[in-house]
């Protein structure tokens, strides 16, 4: 059970959660981490997945047709790559100014 479900920031959401797309994604995490952000997307490995909309439709791969959410769990950590990497290339454009 995702018991971050019962926080109220994650009572809404507009797609299913879906396990295979979960594990698929938290394992793209891993070996791959986020390797590009555009203003409504990030790639993480082989996957282009939905940024905006933090939680409710957040983390889905954009070219599954079904658009199923991974975990309350792996969207916190996604939302946490994408800040690191927004942040490491803020602090790269700062060193080169």
């Amino acid at each position: 059970m995702d018991f971050l479900r019962f926080l109220p920031q994650f009572w809404i959401q507009n797609r299913p959660t879906s396990k295979a797309w979960d594990k698929a994604l938290g394992v793209a995490l891993t070996r791959y981490g986020v390797t590009g952000v555009t203003r409504h997307e990030a790639t993480v490995g082989p996957f282009t997945v939905w940024t905006s909309n933090y939680p409710y439709s957040f983390g889905y791969n954009r070219a599954d047709p079904f658009e199923a959410l991974p975990s309350c769990w792996t969207r916190m950590r996604l939302r946490r790559a994408i800040l690191r990497w927004q942040a490491d290339r803020y602090e790269e454009q700062m060193k080169c100014s």
